[in-house]
C-alpha cells in the first residue's frame, strides 16, 4: 500500500480504476516489444532497454537495475559492448550511437567462443542481455570479416540463438521472471533459451547446497 494510504482510501478510490485501461496498455507494450524483434540484435538490445526504461520499481523489495546501471557495471569489471558514452549520460554521440567495445584485464576470458555466463537472479534480464549483445557483436563482426560484409537478417539470427543456446545462463527467483527474462533475450521468437525457475532457491541454498547446485546443473548442463 502506497505510504499515506489505507486500505479504507483505497476501496474508496478502486470505483474508479478501470482495467480495461490496464489490459490495453499491456497489449501497446506487448506489440511495442514484438516489434523489435525484427531488428539487429544490439539495436533491439538498446529498444528493449529503453521500454524497460518506462517501468517503475513494483515494490521496495524489487528493485529493477536500470540499463545504464548495467552498463557501467559490467563494462567496468568484465568488459564487452557498451551502449553509453564514456560518462554514462548518453546513448548517443553527435547523433550517432555510442555503442563502443571495451576492453578490461579480463575481458578476453570473459568472451571467448566457448564461455559460459551464468546469471544467478535475473529479474528483468538485462544483465544476460548486456553478455548476450556482447558476444553476438564479436561474432558478427567476425562473419562480417569471413565474409567481406556479405550476409544477412537469417545470418545474424542464427549467431544470437547460439549465443542464446551455448552461452547464456540464467536462474530466475520467480515464473514471471522467467517470462520477462525469455521475452528480453528471444523476444517472440521460439528460439531455444537457458533459463530456469528454481522454487525457494534461497532456502535450497541454505539447507543443501550441494543438492540445488546439482538440481540446476541437471537441467541447464543437460
Amino acid at each position: 500500500m502506497p505510504k499515506g494510504i489505507k486500505k479504507s482510501d483505497f476501496k474508496r478510490f478502486a470505483k474508479y480504476y478501470d482495467p480495461e485501461v490496464f489490459v490495453e496498455a499491456g497489449r501497446i507494450i506487448r506489440q511495442r516489444a514484438q516489434s523489435y524483434d525484427d531488428l539487429e540484435y544490439t539495436e533491439r538490445a538498446e529498444k528493449i532497454a529503453e521500454l524497460f526504461g518506462t517501468f517503475k520499481n513494483p515494490d521496495k523489495e524489487t528493485v529493477l537495475t536500470p540499463w545504464r546501471v548495467v552498463n557501467l557495471q559490467l563494462s567496468k569489471t568484465i568488459g564487452g559492448l557498451r551502449y553509453f558514452d564514456e560518462n554514462f549520460e548518453n546513448t548517443t554521440l553527435n547523433g550517432q550511437d555510442s555503442i563502443t567495445w571495451v576492453d578490461t584485464e579480463i575481458t578476453k576470458e570473459v568472451f571467448k567462443p566457448n564461455t559460459k555466463i551464468l546469471e544467478i537472479n535475473s529479474k528483468t534480464g538485462l544483465y544476460p542481455l548486456y553478455v548476450a549483445s556482447s558476444l553476438f557483436y564479436q561474432k558478427r563482426n567476425k562473419l562480417n570479416d569471413d565474409r567481406a560484409g556479405r550476409f544477412s537478417k537469417i545470418d545474424e539470427d542464427e549467431i544470437i540463438q547460439e549465443v542464446l543456446k551455448e552461452n547464456i545462463y540464467v536462474i530466475a527467483k520467480t515464473p514471471m521472471a522467467k517470462t520477462i527474462t525469455q521475452r528480453t533475450l528471444a523476444g517472440y521468437k521460439n528460439w531455444t533459451t537457458n533459463i530456469l525457475y528454481v522454487e525457494e532457491i534461497n532456502q535450497k541454498l541454505k539447507s543443501n547446497l550441494t543438492e540445488t547446485i546439482e538440481e540446476i546443473q541437471k537441467v541447464l548442463w543437460y
